[in-house]
């Protein structure tokens, strides 16, 4: 390339780029003022003066952020609703309705206590049929309307689905009996339940100190990736309480490829030490079917487990066998106090069709969990999504139907479990509450 070709060629280069760019900023709007300048590293400049796009008066970055963050305040003032989503019909139905109930109970007591200013807090809820991506649909939706807050079913998609979309709305999000743990999912993402493993500690400190258990067998459900998680727990507690585990065996023979508790019965009958109770952490069909082989092979193992087993199912497949079994529960019917009195009489009223029968726990927690953001609310002073957060997460230990309540830096409650045990009714046999609620 000779001289001139060259340097006709820059020409032409130097003005193509500055129509270029000129076409850019019209079709943009006047955008390209607002983009991040860089260095030549790549890397964000050091803040310094710009002149602000058509007014040609410097504008120091230092204000842009300052209208900036009053713009981001006010977009976070929030209106007096909240949303709930879970799955309404198909198998997890049960979950999702059980939590849209919750809320709407406590949102009417709150109501006429007289809400917050004299206005009330409206209940929207969704199915979200299990999916995913109808999940984050539907958050958005409850986003873009500024609810205050949106309370999720356990279920996996309600719970994690809508985690990235809650903190970059700057929408809380509350999962209401979520098992697994989501804490640090982020600054606006908060976890309503009874932490397994404070529940456990809660239980071997009852069990050694009060039952005089030590020696332990642990006895895992392998093909149960709960069990598998609790089983781990159990591991970690039982030293540090004082106990021992003397046996640890599987209902899950891997070789078989099948449930085999025949072998469990032969390991515990081997026992290289007298043994005190049987710690199980499966599910209620199994736990029947394994405390009947271990009465009918003459030993006598109390056993202890976690909240699977607090139900009627297990009660009845178990029999006589079950009773002794000391577990653990998020919720109590049975606890005396004023709280939980007036729950169990809304409950009753709201039952369709003259429903007999306990609030479930997640039914519970959900009342518990819109009394704590409502109360937050009040403190805050202010519907703003930072304030009602900062007020929730500083909230001094309070009552509840589930129990007294705190919450940890990262947004997951602290609470302690109801200890049952199942004794004789009779020929029958009844859960009897121990102790519960409280520390």
């Amino acid at each position: 390339m000779n001289k001139k070709t060259l340097i006709l060629f820059l020409i032409f280069f130097a003005f193509g780029a500055a129509v270029s760019y000129v076409i850019g900023a019209l079709l943009s709007g006047g955008e390209a003022e607002k983009s991040v300048e860089t260095s030549s590293q790549g890397q964000p400049a050091r803040p310094g003066w710009k002149a602000a796009a058509g007014s040609g008066k410097p504008l120091q970055r230092q204000d842009q952020a300052k209208a900036a963050s009053k713009k981001d305040a006010a977009e976070r003032q929030r209106i007096l609703k909240v949303g709930v989503i879970g799955p309404e019909t198909g198998d997890q139905a049960v979950f999702g309705l059980s939590v849209v109930k919750g809320v709407q109970m406590a949102a009417e007591r709150f109501n006429a206590q007289g809400g917050i200013g004299g206005k009330g807090v409206e209940v929207i809820h969704r199915d979200n049929k299990s999916d995913g991506a109808l999940t984050r649909e539907i958050f958005s939706d409850f986003a873009n309307q500024g609810v205050l807050a949106v309370f999720s079913a356990p279920t996996g998609w309600s719970t994690f689905a809508p985690t990235h979309l809650a903190n970059r709305s700057k929408t809380i999000l509350i999962s209401v009996g979520a098992r697994r743990n989501i804490g640090r999912s982020g600054d606006y993402v908060f976890q309503f339940s009874l932490p397994d493993d404070v529940a456990i500690d809660d239980l071997l400190r009852f069990s050694i100190k009060e039952l005089g258990y030590k020696d332990y067998a642990l006895v895992t459900s392998s093909a149960n990736d709960y069990s598998l998680n609790i089983s781990a727990r159990f591991k970690q507690s039982v030293p540090k309480r004082g106990g021992v585990i003397r046996v640890d065996a599987d209902t899950y023979d891997s070789f078989l490829g099948e449930r085999n508790i025949a072998a469990v019965i032969k390991l515990l009958k081997n026992a290289p030490a007298p043994l005190h109770a049987l710690i199980f952490t499966g599910g209620a069909e199994e736990a029947a079917l394994l405390v009947r082989a271990v009465a009918e092979a003459g030993l006598k193992l109390p056993l202890i487990g976690g909240e699977d087993l607090f139900t009627g199912d297990f009660l009845e497949k178990g029999g006589a066998a079950a009773r002794g079994t000391l577990l653990y529960a998020t919720f109590s019917p049975d606890d005396k106090t004023p709280q939980t009195a007036e729950f169990l009489k809304r409950y009753a009223m709201v039952q369709k069709g003259g429903q007999k029968g306990a609030p479930n726990r997640f039914t519970a927690l959900a009342y518990d969990a819109f009394a704590s953001l409502a109360a937050a609310a009040k403190d805050a002073g202010s519907l703003a999504s930072s304030k009602v957060r900062e007020a929730l997460l500083n909230r001094n230990e309070t009552a509840g139907v589930t129990g007294a309540t705190s919450w940890t830096p990262e947004g997951v409650t602290l609470k302690h479990p109801f200890i049952y045990r199942i004794e004789a009714d009779g020929v029958k046999q009844k859960f009897v509450l121990l102790s519960g609620g409280q520390k």
